[in-house]
């Protein structure tokens, strides 16, 4: 079992649900699902880990430790280049963190992004920060990202498999 070194921000779990929530009473909420009851930790990020306000960063970080694949989730209201911007900034921080760098990123944890959305629809015109995003994606998993993949909206309480 990894330990990242920041007890209070972990929980390691293997239920067949896992919900997270806005802290700060946000609408959305991000349901994954574990049917194989695989080994998960739960990470958060916003608040914790990184505490800092005048940073950018996400709300939880999932690692699915028996496949080894990293979910960065932003729980958002509508605004999404917002929170590819919150992701990739995330993705840099922590990889200025040698606990994260080390156990995580220097693992091969496969990166997936996730923003889920209490309302508002997905913008035609393609934002620069999700292009940003790709890039850093593509360059971490070492492979061509694939939307709806590696990089998925999800409407919130819309379960999804880990």
């Amino acid at each position: 079992m990894i330990s990242l070194g920041y007890p209070e921000c972990e929980k390691s779990r293997r239920d067949q649900t896992i919900t997270l929530k806005d802290r700060t009473g946000g609408n959305s909420r991000y349901i994954g699902s574990n049917p194989g009851a695989k080994l998960i930790m739960q990470i958060e990020i916003d608040g914790c880990v990184i505490n800092d306000q005048d940073k950018r960063k996400c709300d939880y970080l999932i690692l699915n430790c028996d496949d080894n694949v990293s979910y960065f989730i932003e729980l958002k209201g509508s605004n999404i280049s917002d929170a590819y911007k919150q992701i990739a900034e995330t993705y840099f921080e922590l990889n200025k963190i040698a606990q994260f760098r080390t156990n995580v990123i220097d693992e091969h944890f496969k990166m997936m992004a996730r923003v889920v959305l209490a309302k508002g629809n997905v913008p035609r015109i393609i934002p620069s920060s999700y292009r940003k995003l790709v890039k850093i994606l593509e360059q971490v998993n070492g492979e061509k990202v694939k939307d709806g993949i590696h990089i998925k909206r999800i409407k919130s309480g819309q379960p999804e498999i880990l």
